[in-house]
């Protein structure tokens, strides 16, 4: 059903939406703008959000991403790396962009095309792992929206 609602907006790039994996567990969605406090960045869209709704943003996750053909074609040609992480860990003051933000960031600046996001689209969000000292396995903890804010509400 998501993949038929995700192509059903006729857009090259359009995504379903998930929170972040931790607290506050923001959506995983943004517009470039500034903050509260005025630093230049990735602002985080206002909630609560317009459910079932299509909306233009700057930066989405690919975790639930539709990417049209012919849009895939263009990248292809145009960029080498399309898929190229900016944030420095050692330098978090110099804002970057993940993988992902950075791909749907490029898509709107470099080859005018606007990304959306589908709120009537949603996943869950691997929100953490734990690690068997013993024997080096993991499982991970999956939380739906519904779950993350009862903790938030609880926590």
């Amino acid at each position: 059903q998501a993949f038929n609602m995700l192509v059903s907006t006729g857009l090259p790039l359009v995504a379903g939406i998930y929170r972040k994996r931790y607290p506050p567990f923001p959506l995983a969605a943004y517009n470039m703008g500034r903050d509260a406090e005025g630093k230049a960045g990735a602002v985080a869209l206002p909630e609560p959000f317009p459910w079932g709704q299509v909306a233009p943003v700057d930066c989405v996750p690919t975790g639930l991403m539709l990417i049209r053909r012919d849009l895939l074609a263009m990248v292809v040609q145009r960029w080498a790396k399309p898929f190229d992480w900016t944030m420095n860990p050692l330098h978090p003051e110099n804002f970057g962009t993940s993988e992902d933000y950075n791909f749907t960031l490029k898509c709107k600046t470099e080859l005018g095309v606007q990304p959306h996001v589908h709120f009537g689209v949603t996943a869950q969000h691997e929100v953490g792992a734990r690690i068997d000292a013993q024997t080096g396995g993991f499982d991970f903890a999956f939380f739906r929206s519904d779950q993350i804010a009862a903790v938030q509400k609880t926590g």
